[in-house]
């Protein structure tokens, strides 16, 4: 009977052999970025930050004079250390941050104790406990893959303040091998492996607080939404899907089977599932059309149909011939036309600063939704695209505002 290790040898690729030598690191294999990315991000100034700030509270207090509501007092320097730091990292902090911070005098000690902390990586973890909760990142993927490099890619991402918007037509446009070095994105189809229409329902729901799931069915209760809207939506993502795909020409495939033979029914299951681990990627085709179910049961189609891809609001993006349908979904669902995208993850974030979101549910508008302050989220919609979705410089200004240091 030939060692494991031979028939490896002799099957796989060179690279995904040596990953299996070290336990922890990922085969390198280059993967082109799909989409062209904008620059990064320039940092605002501090009056630019400060300006936004006076801004958002400009705003909240004109909303408390029209509702005759009276404002709570500005929070005791105790009170704010210990909210701004449990609100940004965390924690409490320490004795000496404490000393340190209730000793100063300096009349600027509250925006710097802000910026410390929102370029800290104290604030890299916590944040990761709200994003791995949206996203429903965990540590094994479609009940066979691991769920490490989702999590790297996640907090890498926010370790350098990368865009949302690019982290989202990153997830959305991911493919190629799971384990491949920096393809971590990829995370995003194998939690849903096999299932791409819930993929898309959570997608909407999540990035542009819309719920559709129930159109996948019927068409909606509740809203407007019709059940053949809901396909020709997920036509744009449904020829993509996480798949096992032992690397290899068609002699390699041949010689790992010949040598599987010969092994016994425990090294056999072994190397099943090394193969389920690092040979599974993303693939994607150019379609962009989806087939009605058996059950369909409306007439503006009927059972079998094939519809093609369009989005569910504002104009559809253009395919030509051999486009990978998921580059255009990406560039319409996050463009600053598509106003909300920004307005989700805008108040998304006012909520998980303030405990409430301006509009609740935060994953839930509709046509008649209204904010409880329609300028107020109106501004912060349109700071967060000002901003080019720089979450950590976005977040920063709330902190700084007086309606977060309030009492």
């Amino acid at each position: 009977m030939p060692p494991l290790r031979s028939v490896l040898a002799a099957a796989l690729p060179l690279g995904l052999v040596a990953a299996l030598a070290w336990p922890g690191r990922h085969a390198s294999v280059q993967v082109e970025d799909p989409q062209e990315i904008a620059p990064a991000v320039s940092p605002l100034s501090a009056g630019e930050i400060a300006q936004a700030s006076a801004t958002i509270d400009q705003l909240v207090e004109a909303s408390h004079a029209k509702h005759n509501v009276q404002a709570m007092p500005v929070a005791t320097d105790a009170q704010f250390l210990r909210r701004a730091y449990l609100g940004i990292i965390g924690r409490i902090p320490t004795a000496d941050e404490a000393y340190a911070f209730l000793a100063s005098t300096a009349s600027t000690k509250r925006e710097v104790l802000v910026d410390r902390l929102v370029a800290s990586e104290g604030r890299v973890h916590h944040e990761f406990t709200f994003w791995a909760d949206l996203l429903r990142v965990q540590s094994r993927l479609g009940n066979r893959s691991p769920g490490q490099p989702w999590i790297d890619w996640l907090k890498d991402s926010l370790r350098t303040n990368k865009p949302y918007d690019r982290m989202v037509r990153e997830m959305v446009t991911a493919s190629g091998p799971a384990l491949a070095e920096g393809n971590g994105a990829t995370g995003f189809y194998l939690r849903d492996q096999g299932m791409p229409l819930d993929r898309m329902a959570y997608l909407s729901q999540t990035f542009l607080g819309t719920q559709i799931g129930c159109a996948q069915c019927h068409d909606h209760p509740f809203d407007h939404w019709k059940r053949r809207e809901f396909f020709e939506f997920a036509a744009y993502l449904h020829g993509s899907d996480a798949r096992r795909d032992v690397p290899g020409d068609k002699q390699a495939r041949q010689a790992l089977r010949k040598a599987m033979e010969e092994l016994g029914p425990q090294e056999r299951n072994v190397l099943r599932r090394i193969g389920d681990t690092i040979g599974v990627r993303v693939n994607t085709t150019v379609k962009a059309t989806i087939t009605l179910p058996e059950d369909y049961q409306y007439d503006d189609a009927k059972p079998k149909d094939s519809v093609g891809a369009k989005v569910i609001f504002g104009a559809s993006p253009t395919l030509a011939k051999g486009d990978d349908p998921r580059a255009a979904f990406a560039t319409w669902l996050t463009a600053p036309e598509n106003p909300r995208f920004a307005t989700v993850i805008a108040n998304r974030l006012w909520k998980k600063a303030f405990g409430i979101g301006l509009i609740e549910p935060v994953d839930d508008l509709r046509n008649d939704t209204v904010a409880s302050n329609p300028e107020l989220m109106a501004y912060l919609s349109r700071l967060m695209v000002s901003l080019k979705y720089d979450l950590r410089a976005y977040q920063a200004i709330l902190y700084k505002t007086r309606a977060w240091q309030r009492q």
